[in-house]
């Protein structure tokens, strides 16, 4: 069993969290997976310890800025071999919820890899050729998809922040047209501001380019400093 000095003495070093899970009691996946994500939090806020950090409270009541999101995702990723968003740390409420869903994917991804390793037992697929005839599947209402499609188009209000570039840059990857609220004097200067910031964490497709779309205003400002005209068909 992995005992709770082996816990806290790999939290101090990049480590593969599949591997320590394969070594480990089923019964301290759940502790294990939280003392690590306690401890990339830490460190990406710069804390010299993870253990007052309480694993409840809300993760934006520690301080958490534009840049702390991507670097636990990036740690995240490696420690867990998972493609995870760039906002994962935002979208889970505190320590606890965000531990509870990476432990989720993981099982999930190692009893997918088991199932279809070679000699692996797959499931079952399921049959009714064993089941009552009084029960009756015809009924069944089918999931709706169409409300889970891809989006076209995407408004970015900070585009040329840290974490910005990289929201743009995952619209443009799916293929969506991304309009970037760029404040600027031209639309020359607002695209070039774009391209800049893009470029520079090396974001940049040549064939983004058709997708990319900037548009000249200011968030301080009433209907974002744009013109009725345009703020009402953007919005549309």
């Amino acid at each position: 069993m992995l005992g709770q000095g082996k816990i806290t003495e790999v939290v101090d070093r990049v480590v593969n969290l599949r591997d320590m899970l394969a070594v480990a009691a089923p019964e301290q996946h759940s502790s294990i997976v939280l003392r690590m994500v306690q401890s990339t939090i830490a460190k990406a806020l710069g804390h010299d310890s993870a253990h007052h950090m309480d694993t409840t409270r809300h993760l934006e009541e520690f301080g958490i800025d534009s840049l702390t999101p991507v670097l636990v995702r990036n740690h995240l990723a490696t420690m867990t071999d998972l493609t995870l968003p760039s906002n994962i740390a935002l979208l889970h409420p505190n320590l606890q919820s965000l531990s509870e869903f990476l432990l989720f994917q993981l099982r999930d991804e190692i009893d997918s890899d088991s199932s279809s390793a070679p000699g692996g037992s797959a499931t079952p697929k399921a049959t009714t050729s064993g089941v009552s005839s009084d029960i009756q599947f015809n009924n069944v209402a089918k999931r709706n998809t169409a409300s889970f499609d891809c989006p076209k188009t995407a408004f970015v209000i900070g585009p040329t922040g840290f974490v910005g570039a990289f929201m743009v840059r995952e619209f443009l990857e799916r293929g969506i047209i991304v309009y970037c609220l760029v404040r600027a004097s031209s639309d020359i200067q607002a695209e070039e501001r774009m391209l800049t910031n893009i470029k520079q964490y090396i974001l940049w497709n040549p064939n983004y380019e058709p997708l990319l779309k900037t548009v000249v205003g200011d968030l301080s400002q009433p209907l974002l400093g744009l013109g009725e005209g345009l703020f009402d068909d953007l919005a549309n």
